[in-house]
C-alpha cells in the first residue's frame, strides 16, 4: 500500500484513501480470509470500494459481449468495471466508446470513483455511498481500471448505502511527494537500464562464446601445425645463450632456481642481478653455485631499482646474442632453455615466448590458477601466436635477441607490467614473436587472496598501461602494424572489455533464478559452465595435464572468476582516475621444483 502510494504521489501528484483489493469486484468476494484485512485497512483510514457490474473484458470475449455485460439491469445505476491495464486490452479499447455511446443514449451520465463520492458529499451534507463504487486509476492485483463508472441510472437512483467519509483523494506534499517522484525516476532508469544491459548482455554472451569458438579452432589448427614431422623452424641452435635472471629478496627459491640451471641441456651462462636484496640473496647464489659447481653463474649486486632495470643490466652484461629472461621463484626443466630458443633459426623471431605452468597446484589457490594457466594463458598463446599478435612473453619464461631488446630501448619502467611492454615494442620494431609450447617453466602462485589480489591487480593495470603506451600501433604500417591492427582489438576486447561487463551474465542468471525461472537459468548457467569444460579439457588435452583438476572448475567459476572481475574493475578505476601503483612484491615459499619425473 505504501508502494502504490508513493507511485501515485509521483505520477500524478496525489495520493488516495480508495482501495480495491486484487481480483476483487462484488461485495461476495469479502470472505473470511479477506475480511481482517479490509478492518485494517479501514482502521488506517482506507474505504473499500466494490463494483456491482463486471464487464469481464479481461476474458476478451468479444466486444459485443462486453458490453452487454457492463450494461447494468433494468436501469439501475452502477459502478462498472473496466480494465485499461494487467494484459492485452484492444477489446476493451474497442468497446468503451460503443458502450459510454449507448449509455448516454439511455440519459447516464459518468464520473470517477472520487467525483461520485462528492457528488455524494454534497447532495447529503457530508454523507457518502459507501458501497456500489468501483476504485478507479490505483494499481492492484496486476489490473490497472480505468477511473470509469456509470454512477447514476434515468431515474436519479444512487448505490447502496452510506457512511462517513474523508475526500478521496488528496493532493501529495513535502517527504511523500519527494519519495514518489524518487520512485518514478527510479522505475524509469530501471526501464532504461534493464534493455540497454540486456544489449550489453548479448554483447558479452557472443563475445565469450566467440573467444571461445577461436581459441579452439586456432589452438587445435596451431597444436597440428607445431606437431608435424616437417615442422622446423631452421637449422638446429646450439650456440650458447644468457639466460638472466633478476632476483629481490629471493632466498627462499634462487637455490631451486640455478639448481634447475645447472640440469640444463643446452650451454648457458647464469646471471644473477640482485636488486638490492636485503635477505642475502646474492650470497646464497654464490653458495648454491659453488655446492653445484657451477661456473658458469655471475653474480650482479646492484641498488635497489626494480626489475625492468635489473633485466636491462643482465642484457647490457651478457655474452651472448639470445638472452632468456626468468624470474627468481622460477625453475626449468633440463630441456626448457633448448627448446625455448630453437625458434630464433628463423631470421624474422625476435622473441619467444615459453609455457609458464603453475608448480604449487596442490593448494585451492594454485589449482585453479592452473587451470587459468592451462586454458586461458596457453590457449590464449595458441592463438595470438596463429595471428601473428602475442601479446605478452611471460616474466617467468621469455627469450629475446639480444639486439631486439637494445633497439626498442632495452625493458621500460614506464608501466608495470615490463613483458606486456616489451613484447609490444619488438612487434612494432617488426620482428616475429611466437610461442615455444614445449619449454616449460615451473613457477609459485601466490599462497592467500590478498597475494593474489596485488598480483593480477599488478597485472591488469599494467597491460593497460601497456596498451595505452602503444595506442599508435593502431595507424602503424606493414608488419610493424599487425599488432595494432589484429592484436591491440583482440585484447581490448577479451582481456578488458569483455571481462568487465562478463559479471552481467552472472547478475542476469541470480535475477533468473529469483525472478523467471529458476530451473532454466540453472541449465543455462550450466551450459555455459559446460562449454568451459569442453574447453579447458581440451587444453588440458594438448598439455598433456591430468584432467582431475577439472573437479575445482565449478568453485573456481562461482569464486576465483569473481575475483578476478573485481581486480578488473578496480584496475579499471585505477586507470580512468589517474592513480597510480607501486611494484608489490609477492611472498614466496620456495616450494616450486622441477616436477617429479623430469629429468
Amino acid at each position: 500500500m505504501q508502494q502504490t502510494q508513493l507511485a501515485l504521489a509521483g505520477a500524478a501528484g496525489i495520493t488516495t484513501t480508495l482501495f480495491r483489493a486484487p481480483y476483487s469486484s462484488e461485495t461476495d468476494a469479502i470472505d473470511n480470509y479477506s475480511w481482517p484485512v479490509y478492518k485494517k485497512l479501514g482502521e488506517q483510514g482506507y474505504t473499500s470500494v466494490f463494483v456491482d457490474t463486471d464487464s469481464d473484458d479481461w476474458k476478451r470475449p468479444g466486444v459485443s459481449k462486453i458490453i452487454k455485460w457492463a450494461t447494468p439491469d433494468d436501469g439501475e445505476g452502477a459502478s462498472v468495471l473496466f480494465h485499461d491495464a494487467g494484459g492485452e486490452r484492444s477489446q476493451t479499447i474497442k468497446a468503451l466508446p460503443t458502450y459510454i455511446e449507448k449509455m448516454e443514449a439511455k440519459g447516464y451520465t459518468f464520473t470517477t470513483i472520487s467525483g461520485a463520492i462528492q457528488e455524494e458529499e454534497s447532495a447529503s451534507g457530508g454523507q457518502a455511498a459507501a458501497g456500489g463504487v468501483q476504485a478507479g486509476g490505483a494499481r492492484t492485483g496486476g489490473q490497472q481500471l480505468d477511473g470509469q463508472a456509470a454512477r447514476q441510472g434515468p431515474n436519479g437512483q444512487a448505490g447502496a448505502g452510506a457512511s462517513s467519509l474523508q475526500a478521496a483523494h488528496r493532493e501529495a506534499t513535502g517527504t511523500t511527494l519527494y519519495q514518489g517522484k524518487a520512485l518514478i525516476g527510479a522505475v524509469a532508469v530501471a526501464e532504461w537500464t534493464v534493455p540497454v544491459l540486456s544489449v550489453g548482455l548479448l554483447v558479452v554472451g557472443v563475445a565469450v562464446m566467440g573467444r571461445f569458438g577461436m581459441m579452439l579452432i586456432l589452438a587445435r589448427r596451431h597444436y597440428r601445425q607445431r606437431n608435424r614431422r616437417r615442422f622446423s623452424w631452421g637449422p638446429a641452435v646450439h650456440r650458447p645463450v644468457s639466460v638472466i635472471v633478476p632476483a629481490y629478496n629471493e632466498k627462499e627459491c634462487i637455490a631451486n632456481t640455478l639448481g634447475s640451471l645447472a640440469k640444463s641441456t643446452h650451454p648457458i651462462e647464469i646471471i644473477v642481478v640482485d636488486d638490492g636484496s636485503t635477505d642475502g640473496t646474492s650470497e646464497i647464489a654464490r653458495n648454491a653455485a659453488h655446492e653445484l659447481g657451477m661456473t658458469n653463474v655471475r653474480v650482479i649486486r646492484q641498488e635497489n631499482a626494480g626489475k625492468p632495470a635489473a633485466l636491462n643490466n643482465g642484457v647490457r652484461s651478457a655474452s651472448y646474442d639470445i638472452v632468456v629472461m626468468m624470474d627468481g621463484d622460477t625453475v626449468f626443466e633440463p630441456d626448457t632453455v633448448r627448446r625455448l630458443v630453437q625458434p630464433f633459426a628463423d631470421p624474422e623471431v625476435g622473441a619467444v615466448a615459453g609455457n609458464a605452468k603453475v608448480g604449487n597446484r596442490n593448494t585451492v589457490i594454485g589449482a585453479w590458477q592452473h587451470i587459468e594457466y592451462v586454458m586461458g594463458f596457453n590457449l590464449d598463446r595458441r592463438m595470438y601466436d596463429l595471428l601473428r599478435c602475442m601479446p605478452t612473453i611471460p616474466g617467468a619464461i621469455g627469450a629475446f635477441r639480444r639486439e631486439a631488446v637494445l633497439e626498442v630501448g632495452g625493458m621500460s619502467e614506464d608501466t608495470l607490467a615490463e613483458d606486456t611492454d616489451i613484447t609490444i615494442a619488438i612487434h612494432r620494431a617488426g620482428r616475429r614473436v611466437v610461442y615455444e609450447e614445449h619449454a616449460r617453466a615451473w613457477t609459485e602462485a601466490p599462497g592467500s587472496l590478498k597475494q593474489l589480489w596485488s598480483q593480477r591487480y599488478r597485472w591488469s593495470y599494467g597491460t593497460m598501461q601497456a596498451l595505452w603506451k602503444h595506442r599508435k600501433s593502431l595507424t602503424d604500417k606493414g608488419p610493424s602494424g599487425r599488432f595494432g591492427r589484429v592484436g591491440m582489438p583482440l585484447v581490448v576486447i577479451f582481456q578488458i572489455v569483455t571481462p568487465v561487463f562478463a559479471p552481467l551474465i552472472d547478475v542476469f542468471t541470480v535475477y533468473s533464478m529469483i525472478f523467471v525461472d529458476f530451473k532454466a537459468a540453472l541449465l543455462a548457467w550450466l551450459a555455459v559452465l559446460a562449454v568451459q569444460l569442453v574447453c579447458a579439457a581440451y587444453a588440458f588435452r594438448l598439455d598433456r595435464e591430468k584432467y582431475r583438476y577439472l573437479l575445482m572448475m565449478p568453485l573456481q567459476q562461482l569464486a576465483y572468476r569473481q575475483m578476478m572481475y573485481l581486480v578488473l574493475i578496480h584496475s579499471c578505476i585505477t586507470a580512468m582516475t589517474g592513480g597510480r601503483l607501486r611494484w608489490q612484491k609477492l611472498k614466496r615459499t620456495g616450494e616450486v621444483g622441477t616436477p617429479a619425473g623430469v629429468s
